[in-house]
C-alpha cells in the first residue's frame, strides 16, 4: 500500500504557498517507509498525479518543530527517509534528517558539523573509505547480485541510523550512458580511496 497525504500547508521561508507531503509505503517484503516532500500548493491543486520534490529546510524552524513532533508521535524515526540540501542553514533538522551533498568537501564539512551524510558521487569518483555504498543502488546490485529496498535497509537515510556516511553514484539523465562508457574504457569498478571495489557500474 502506498499513500500520500498533505500533513501541513503554509508559507515557506520565501513566502510561497506550499504543502508538506507524507508518503507512506511498503509491501510484503519490506517494512514501512515514510518519506517527506515539499511541493507548491498550486501544483497539487493542478495535478492528479505528481512527483513531489522539495526540502523541509524551506519550512520555518518554528513550524517544523511542531510538525516534527506530531509526525514522531505516529511514525518512529527508523521509518523515515529524510534528506536536506540546506543542512548548513538548518540545524533544527539534524535530529531527523541526513545532509545531502554533491562533493567530498561538502561531505567532510557536514560530518565535521556532526551531520549524517548522503553523498552523491560523480561517475569515476572514488568513495570515501569512511562511507558505505547505498544498498538500493545499481552499483551495489551489479556487484552483489541483489539489492535492498529502503524499507528493509540496515542503514536507513535518517539521522537515527548507525551508519553516518552513505554514498550513491549519480543516476540522473545521461548517467547510464556515462557508466556504460566507463565500462567500455575498462573502468567498471567503483572503488573507495583504499582501492577496494565496492560496486560495479555495469553488471558483469
Amino acid at each position: 500500500m502506498n499513500v500520500t497525504k498533505v500533513i501541513w500547508r503554509g508559507l515557506s521561508k520565501s513566502n510561497r504557498d506550499v504543502c508538506l507531503l507524507a508518503s507512506i509505503g511498503g509491501n510484503s517484503k519490506t517494512s514501512l517507509v515514510f518519506e517527506l516532500s515539499l511541493i507548491p500548493t498550486a501544483i497539487i491543486e493542478a495535478w492528479d498525479e505528481y512527483n513531489a520534490p522539495g526540502d523541509a529546510c524551506m519550512i520555518p524552524p518554528g513550524v517544523w518543530t511542531k510538525v516534527e513532533r506530531a509526525i514522531l508521535r505516529r511514525y518512529a524515526l527508523e521509518f523515515w527517509l529524510a534528506y536536506t540540501h540546506g543542512w548548513d542553514g538548518a540545524p533544527h533538522l539534524q535530529a531527523t534528517h541526513v545532509a545531502s551533498v554533491n562533493s567530498r568537501d561538502k561531505a567532510l564539512e557536514a560530518r565535521g558539523m556532526d551531520w549524517s551524510v548522503f553523498e552523491v558521487l560523480d561517475v569515476g569518483a572514488p568513495m570515501s573509505s569512511q562511507s558505505a555504498l547505498c544498498p538500493g543502488s545499481k552499483e551495489f546490485s551489479n556487484k552483489r547480485g541483489f539489492k535492498i529496498g529502503c524499507g528493509s535497509c540496515p542503514m536507513a537515510c535518517n539521522a537515527g541510523a548507525a551508519k553516518k556516511w552513505r554514498a550513491v553514484v549519480t543516476h540522473g539523465n545521461g548517467d547510464a550512458s556515462r557508466k556504460a562508457a566507463a565500462n567500455r574504457r575498462g573502468n567498471n569498478e567503483l572503488m573507495n580511496e583504499r582501492g577496494q571495489v565496492k560496486g560495479l557500474y555495469v553488471a558483469a
